[in-house]
């Protein structure tokens, strides 16, 4: 780069840098108090206690820190089963017939 096209760029550069500063300095939209470091309002309300459904319905994967894989001693035909999904069930309890 030239020495001439290096001085239009970093004017160029300085008045777009004293251009943002402008703007942010005079912009009512955005909360200029607290830009600043000035007072914010706020609004306060009593507590209040109140009852609620503490239940999140969310879809995904479950995994289970274990599991059991069954087999059988015999061919048989499984006529009942004798416990239900996510029942616990001690050890030799009878779960099929």
């Amino acid at each position: 780069m030239t020495l001439s096209a290096r001085s239009l760029v970093l004017i160029v550069f300085t008045i777009g840098l004293f251009g943002a500063g402008y703007y942010l300095l005079t912009n009512e939209q955005e909360a200029p108090s607290r830009r600043f470091g000035g007072q914010v309002s706020v609004e306060v309300s009593p507590a209040k206690e109140a009852e609620f459904a503490d239940l999140i319905e969310a879809v995904g994967t479950a995994n289970a820190k274990e599991s059991v894989t069954i087999t059988a001693n015999v061919s048989e035909v499984i006529e009942n089963i004798l416990f239900e999904e996510g029942q616990s069930v001690k050890a030799g309890t009878v779960l099929v017939r």
